[in-house]
């Protein structure tokens, strides 16, 4: 049986309401999970900020991951409505309200996707420089490198759980950081197994 047109327009009309609840929902769960990833999850998150290079990442991963969370929250959102509120029930046989589209709807949904997404690889690109390609697994030919004229040279040696610093500009002495400098790592890695605690763990 045809829906009349009373009828088509109350469904309408409750189809607007029902998006503007959504919204509201969605705006305030959104709000309490980006304070959350900023305030309370973010100042653990991975790599920590006990140096300038781990602070920086996680700053990216912070402002990465409460950008996401309202578009998760849109979907978790609209289907957990949709699952509740727009389904047929057994006493229910009428027609549904036509779908003709909503343009102003798909309008906002393509533009703030792509804003969303352009932001977010403009935002990692510039981390990226920033912090003069630093983390970006670059190897000994780097796109990017630090601007300083002088450079601090430092050797890091790693043997097993210890690890030592020599200064080769200072008479290959071992010791601390002696000038506040940008500096410039070497790094090998020396891997020592002793017979007896190969014998031991055998």
């Amino acid at each position: 049986m045809a829906m009349t047109e009373e009828e088509m327009n109350e469904r309408r009309e409750y189809a607007k309401k029902a998006g503007w609840k959504i919204f509201a929902i969605w705006l305030v769960l959104s709000i309490i999970a980006v304070a959350l990833i900023l305030y309370v999850w973010g100042p653990h998150m991975p790599p920590g900020d006990m140096t300038t290079s781990a602070a920086s990442q996680q700053f990216d991963f912070k402002v990465l991951t409460a950008m996401v969370a309202p578009v998760l929250l849109m979907v978790w959102v609209y289907g957990g409505w949709s699952l509740i509120n727009f389904h047929a029930t057994k006493t229910d046989r009428g027609d549904g309200i036509p779908l003709r589209g909503n343009r102003k709807v798909q309008g906002i949904w393509y533009v703030g996707s792509a804003v969303l997404v352009l932001f977010l690889a403009g935002f990692g690109t510039y981390e990226l420089i920033n912090g003069n390609g630093v983390g970006t697994g670059e190897g000994p030919s780097p796109i990017w490198k630090p601007t300083a004229k002088h450079m601090l040279v430092v050797q890091v040696i790693a043997q097993q759980w210890r690890f030592t610093y020599r200064w080769p500009q200072f008479g290959g002495k071992h010791s601390a950081n002696p000038l506040e400098s940008d500096l410039q790592g070497q790094s090998d890695i020396l891997r020592h197994v002793h017979s007896g605690e190969a014998r031991m763990r055998r």
